[in-house]
């Protein structure tokens, strides 16, 4: 008798005095907050045109029970609503009739997620979920990035302004079984984080971005390129007004925290050779009127096919196109000189982007270097760097002689007083811009494309593995300076098969000038209605 009264009040007391600390025990070990989504905050252009946007949706789901065993005729009704097979429907509930939690299918449209609740089908509920859109006609992913299912950025500027987007996030209140699976959905509660969340506006141009997408399809169907990719920015501030990338057939997906645009890195060849250039005349290694001897025994080693000229006019190096005349002078430039050179265009270090990713390049040979390291280098070999590095460097010669951190934040550039550094003399750069517009002036005969904007381009074969297979491309890279208002720099890189044909350096570089022209234009135009709305 006091062994069963000891039991009663053993029960007794669990379940009065300690049931709440009994249950939440038995909740911290099954029961689990998941987060559905988060919302997150817009983002725009620089002329307010959306680029990123949260919608609500829904994620129906049933109670395979109380869904199987109602035989409600209206099952029928809500596979057609979802555009789902009834037969799959019911197999996919009586396999888990041991769940209480069946998802039938996310981002179900709000309006048609009501009209099913309506329909009043037993064991049919519904978790509302945001889903992230991007409604700009246009290719955005290359440099937005994209969200996972959870709403986190896991890429480019939505993982660079995670915690400044995310608004709101949606926890169900979940029992979790013994197996791991959900057991049953108790309740849902909604968390706030706004107080930190506010809209994105970018500095990328809509109308650019649209016009940057056409040239990279143009070219890639035209030279059946693999990956295109083509950044474009404003010299006079720093700005990214657009940047698109096109992936190789057969290329891996990019990574979480992957942005190709900022981590794909490559070596610039013969479009490193203004600088070049710009060094021997800042450092007075030569003058404009010397003459370069192309035909130096130390370039056999280096370059493919050597010169048989004796010597180039500084001046004509460029419009040449002389890649050993310019090796010549890269080797004739002291190693400092040479090394502070491309140090101060940014090679080797992070544009200020702040996109996820970005690598930060540089000569692959540490100083001291040996004569053939150094002209490796001149050369725009064995120097690894980026498209928006490349953009950047040229934009320290349409800035005159500054070079500025980019930026993709257009509220984080209201000035760019006290961010710029002096890379050259302005006397510098205008003796270089003049070289390149003869360059261009050359090019554009050969190519039969006319322009007043100068540009240089190189081609040459690269060694690509890609899935364990070997092969021979070529890669073309261009850089150009828009003269309209000398603010517009882009740069272009194509990987194309490796077969004989026109030259892609040129074809990507024609393909850049006629891009600048036009946007060169529309940023004008944008411009001058911004002034005149400060001014009102």
């Amino acid at each position: 008798m006091l062994v069963f009264a000891g039991l009663l009040y053993r029960a007794a007391d669990l379940q009065i005095s300690k049931g709440g600390f009994l249950i939440k025990q038995g909740e911290a070990r099954f029961a689990r907050y998941r987060e559905s989504g988060a919302s997150r905050a817009r983002i725009y252009d620089r002329s307010g045109l959306l680029l990123s946007a949260s919608v609500q949706r829904a994620l129906v789901w049933v109670n395979p029970k109380e869904f199987i065993l109602s035989g409600d005729p209206r099952i029928n009704d809500v596979a057609a609503l979802l555009n789902l097979p009834t037969a799959e429907i019911q197999e996919k509930a009586k396999s888990r009739l041991d769940r209480e939690f069946v998802p039938l299918k996310h981002h179900v449209d709000i309006a048609l997620a009501q009209h099913i609740r309506e329909l009043h089908v037993p064991g049919v509920y519904f978790i509302y979920e945001p889903l992230r859109v991007y409604p700009a006609p246009f290719d955005t992913f290359s440099v937005l990035g994209v969200v996972n299912s959870q709403g986190e950025g896991i890429s480019g500027i939505e993982l660079m302004l995670n915690k400044s987007l995310i608004r709101k996030s949606h926890r169900r209140y979940l029992t979790i079984d013994r197996r791991g699976a959900i057991a049953d959905v108790r309740s849902e509660v909604e968390s706030d984080d706004s107080t930190t969340v506010r809209d994105a506006t970018l500095t990328l141009d809509a109308r650019l971005q649209v016009l940057s997408g056409a040239v990279v399809s143009e070219l890639a169907n035209r030279t059946h390129a693999g990956s295109v990719d083509l950044v474009l920015v404003d010299s006079a501030t720093g700005e990214l007004l657009a940047a698109v990338q096109q992936a190789a057939e057969g290329e891996p997906r990019p990574g979480v925290g992957v942005t190709p645009i900022v981590s794909r890195t490559f070596e610039p060849g013969f479009t490193l050779a203004p600088f070049i250039i710009a060094a021997g005349l800042e450092h007075k290694a030569f003058d404009v009127a010397d003459r370069m001897p192309t035909a130096v025994p130390a370039l056999i080693s280096v370059l493919e096919q050597p010169e048989t000229r004796t010597a180039v006019l500084v001046s004509d190096i460029l419009a040449r196109r002389s890649k050993s005349a310019i090796t010549t002078a890269g080797m004739n430039l002291r190693q400092n000189d040479l090394w502070s050179t491309l140090d101060g265009i940014g090679i080797g270090h992070s544009t200020s982007l702040g996109i996820p990713g970005e690598r930060e390049g540089g000569p692959s040979f540490p100083l001291p270097w040996r004569a053939t390291d150094q002209a490796l280098i001149a050369s725009g070999r064995r120097v690894q760097m980026t498209l928006p590095q490349l953009a950047r460097a040229y934009s320290v010669l349409a800035a005159g002689g500054l070079i500025y951190p980019l930026t993709v934040l257009l509220e984080k550039n209201a000035s760019a007083d006290g961010r710029d550094e002096r890379i050259f003399e302005t006397h510098t750069t205008k003796q270089v811009l003049a070289m390149l517009r003869a360059t261009s002036e050359s090019a554009g005969k050969k190519s039969e494309v006319a322009s007043a904007y100068p540009a240089t381009c190189d081609s040459y074969e690269i060694i690509v593995v890609r899935l364990g297979v070997t092969q021979k491309r070529r890669q073309a890279v261009a850089a150009a300076i828009s003269l309209g208002n000398g603010r517009i720099v882009g740069a272009i890189r194509l990987e194309v098969p490796y077969v004989s044909g026109e030259d892609t350096g040129l074809v990507a570089r024609a393909a850049l000038v006629k891009l600048l022209q036009t946007a060169d234009k529309l940023f004008q135009e944008q411009m001058t209605l911004s002034d005149s709305q400060i001014s009102k």
